[in-house]
């Protein structure tokens, strides 16, 4: 058997899913009660989509020139 490496990128939200899958858990699939960690778990990566956009859009600016990018 092969076993697969770690992967080298972390993922912050891994608490946060976990937390989801263990309140399903708990509560038999029940959706209803996890609706708090669903929405911790979805703001978090809203936050960590949102944080690689907000730093690439003015270094994109800085390299385009007249719709070409300057190296």
């Amino acid at each position: 058997m092969v076993r697969k490496d770690k992967s080298q990128f972390l993922d912050p939200c891994q608490e946060a899913a976990s937390r989801s899958i263990k309140c399903l858990t708990r509560n038999g699939g029940d959706k209803e009660f996890c609706q708090d960690y669903f929405e911790a778990y979805r703001q978090c990566k809203k936050e960590w989509v949102r944080i690689p956009t907000t730093l690439l859009i003015p270094y994109l600016r800085v390299r385009m020139l007249n719709g070409r990018i300057v190296d």
